[in-house]
């Protein structure tokens, strides 16, 4: 939370020339993420009355009034549909790619509407040009796997090779 504002990190592409503003919030958003966008679905009250063993606050018409009027006040910002502040990035394993700032809401197609956007810069990419990262990683479920060597089991005869052959030892007097 930032000034009680939720701030959100959003990985938004693996690429850095995936246009931010065409990205989907997600596909489909969900309905946590749609949540964060929701109003308030509490009204806010000032004043609840006084707790119990407690005085009770004598307040003037002028005061209530006043009261009122702030509580109205608060209902109303509160029944704005709220911004959120948003942390946008393009990375892949081996670099933070691109980075943005901004408050949005929700459009019903799951796109962002962005009320401010600002793209910060990343160490390594003031000049624009790409931060280094190997050429191209084929995917572990690329391609055909390698055919497995298989061979029939023979019976075991004597201990594993690999370990070498225990024998029982005393540990004490009695044993």
């Amino acid at each position: 939370m930032i000034n009680g504002v939720p701030l959100i990190p959003w990985r938004y592409a693996k690429d850095r020339v995936t246009d931010l503003d065409k990205t989907p919030f997600g596909q489909p958003v969900s309905e946590t993420r749609k949540s964060l966008f929701d109003t308030l679905s509490i009204q806010p009250s000032l004043f609840s009355g006084e707790p119990e063993g407690e005085e009770k606050i004598e307040l003037t018409p002028e005061q209530l009034a006043e009261l009122d009027a702030y509580e109205k006040e608060v209902r109303d910002l509160a029944a704005d549909r709220p911004l959120v502040a948003i942390l946008a990035y393009a990375s892949n394993p081996e670099a933070l790619l691109r980075c943005f700032f901004g408050y949005a809401q929700l459009r019903n197609d799951g796109l962002l509407d962005w009320a401010f956007c600002e793209e910060l810069q990343v160490s390594g990419s003031q000049t624009g040009g790409l931060v280094s990262a190997p050429a191209v990683r084929t995917a572990f479920d690329a391609g055909t796997p390698e055919e497995p060597v298989l061979r029939p089991r023979t019976p075991l005869q004597g201990p594993p090779a690999t370990e070498p052959p225990t024998t029982p030892r005393k540990t004490g007097d009695g044993e």
